[in-house]
């Protein structure tokens, strides 16, 4: 009887072991046929079997390939064959099993894993991250950083941002500013960075600007009173006063923005942080060599700037002007200036004084050109006086650059002799 029992154990033990190796060979067997369990949320790799241009398919180890659907591979609309080829080793995360026994796969969402990890540890140590603009939205701008980024409008530059669109398909850098794993939301800003850097070209430029040096600047802004130019640092002020030696009727005569120019500082009020700067002053003042230049008793083409009841103001070149007295108008009396003068009318001058100390300059109209009075003075004036006028002009400008010829020549013969 108890030989029977410990047979009787002995088979048992024998088939449990059998059972056991028969589950271990099934198992196995499931392996090897695929019949692997997956759920929503695991993550996998696999290998790229074949590229459509609505889907991937991907080598799992499963019974079928899983698929990953073309809007699943990235952010932002991709080319599937632009992103991936057969043999490629790809990471996705688990979506689903389909109906048909499928499982369908995002790309997308396994890089969200991957990447959140890397954008909350920049954002933890205020790290610049790069990124490429993708979209422009209402309010902003979408950018891919692994992720969809937002980039509100007012973080995109320093001040007001005209278009968007000219942001888009850009590749900048950005600093985050707010983000939200669960949420999957992250809200970037590329004007932190730019403050960050002004903020140091400030404290720069502060330290080292001092008055009468020349800088190189950038035009911004126009004004009826000036420009607003960018000297690295701090917009200074081109008032339209040192625009030019002669009278500057605006500003855009001179310059226009975005202009890059050599600017002379003017003044510096480090206290208010208020620079003061100067085009004139890059080039000599016409008055400092004015009695070289000109001499009395010649005659020297003009332009009438314009009229007083005493005289005309005409001008010999720009921030030169010279006085001619009503007096000195024409060899006839003159009730009105503007009988025979207009405002940017040319016409020829002698220089009649000179005065250095008081920046003034004498002129006589009538000692280089003859003019005819006006047959009425309720009529119009003649326009023969203007024709007389034209005519000596040109032939002043003729004489003057004779002269100007004949000096040059006269002073190579005398070096040369010198030699």
């Amino acid at each position: 009887m108890e030989e029977f029992k410990d047979q009787a154990m002995e088979q048992k033990a024998q088939n449990t072991e059998t059972e056991q190796e028969m589950e271990a060979n099934f198992s196995d067997m499931e392996a090897q046929m695929g019949c692997k369990e997956f759920h929503p949320g695991d993550v996998v790799k696999g290998i790229v079997v074949k590229v459509s241009s609505d889907e991937v398919l991907v080598d799992i180890g499963y019974k079928s390939e899983g698929i990953i659907p073309a809007f699943e591979l990235a952010f932002t609309k991709v080319d599937p064959f632009a992103l991936l080829k057969v043999g490629d080793e790809v990471r996705a995360e688990v979506i689903k099993e389909d109906r048909e026994g499928n499982i369908v796969l995002s790309r997308k969402n396994a890089l969200f894993e991957e990447k959140i990890d890397l954008l909350e540890k920049a954002f933890e140590n205020g790290e610049t991250v790069t990124a490429t603009v993708i979209d422009v939205v209402k309010g902003g701008l979408l950018v891919d950083v692994g992720m969809r980024g937002f980039v509100p409008a007012s973080h995109i530059e320093r001040g007001f941002v005209k278009d968007l669109n000219d942001y888009l398909k850009k590749t900048l850098d950005f600093k985050i500013i707010e983000l939200n794993r669960g949420a999957r939301k992250v809200i970037l800003s590329r004007k932190a960075l730019l403050e960050a850097e002004y903020q140091g070209q400030k404290e720069s430029f502060w330290s080292s600007i001092q008055e009468g040096e020349v800088r190189k600047g950038t035009v911004k802004r126009l004004t009826d009173f000036g420009a607003f130019v960018d000297i690295g640092g701090c917009d200074g002020l081109l008032h339209v006063s040192e625009m030019g030696w002669g009278k500057v009727a605006k500003p855009s005569d001179v310059v226009a923005i975005n202009d890059v120019i050599d600017v002379y500082v003017l003044k510096v009020d480090r206290e208010k942080e208020k620079v003061s700067l100067s085009l004139k002053q890059l080039g000599p003042n016409p008055w400092e060599i004015a009695d070289k230049k000109y001499i009395v008793g010649e005659i020297y083409p003009g332009m009438v700037m314009r009229t007083a009841a005493f005289g005309a103001f005409i001008q010999l070149e720009p921030g030169l002007e010279g006085l001619a007295h009503i007096s000195q108008l024409a060899k006839f009396r003159v009730n009105k200036v503007e009988d025979i003068l207009k405002a940017g009318q040319e016409i020829p001058v002698k220089v009649l004084e000179i005065d250095m100390e008081k920046k003034r300059i004498s002129l006589s109209v009538k000692d280089a050109v003859d003019l005819q009075k006006p047959e009425s003075e309720a009529e119009p004036a003649s326009e023969e006086p203007v024709k007389e006028i034209a005519a000596a002009v040109e032939e002043t400008k003729e004489i003057q650059a004779e002269d100007e010829t004949e000096t040059t020549q006269t002073t190579e013969f005398v070096s040369g002799n010198e030699e």
